[in-house]
């Protein structure tokens, strides 16, 4: 309907000064996957899951692969990209912006600016959305779907999400 863009940023946090740091490897990981147009897919497949301690080997290399391989991504390529220090200085980049945006936690959502941190009710989340509606701008139909990080186009109200394994 062009009312809502949806826009996650990567935000890797929890492993912060501790090598390996899985937070940063998984949210490389799932920009990986979204070069193979499977984000969202990836991304769920890590929340689902994330290990009982941080760091505690749930997201090493050999998981991150097979988790792709759980998807359908293209194993080679994926790999590829795992290797691929831009893609790290990427996230490493957003998760500072994010700081500096004074995000402290997961999920932190922004509705037309409007920062909300916790998890809201749908009701919460629905209200909000159809309040920001009410002042947005239109913008065109048929945004991107499945993109990380300000990939997508579109206009309406804008939810950024804050995601970080």
């Amino acid at each position: 309907t062009g009312i809502v863009r949806l826009v996650a940023h990567d935000f890797a946090f929890i492993g912060s000064g501790h090598s390996p740091d899985e937070s940063l490897d998984a949210a490389v990981a799932a920009r990986c996957a979204a070069g193979q147009g499977h984000y969202w897919d990836y991304a769920e497949f890590l929340f689902w899951n994330q290990g009982q301690s941080e760091n505690g080997g749930a997201f090493t290399r050999d998981r991150l692969l097979a988790m792709g391989d759980a998807v359908g991504l293209d194993r080679t390529a994926f790999q590829a990209c795992l290797n691929d220090q831009s893609m790290r200085a990427n996230v490493q980049a957003e998760t500072a912006q994010g700081a500096s945006m004074g995000i402290i936690s997961t999920p932190t959502l922004y509705i037309n600016g409007q920062k909300s941190v916790g998890l809201p009710t749908y009701e919460q989340l629905a209200t909000a959305i159809r309040q920001a509606a009410g002042t947005a701008s239109p913008g065109p139909v048929g945004s991107p779907v499945g993109s990380p990080a300000g990939a997508s186009a579109g206009g309406g109200a804008s939810a950024g999400a804050s995601a970080g394994p």
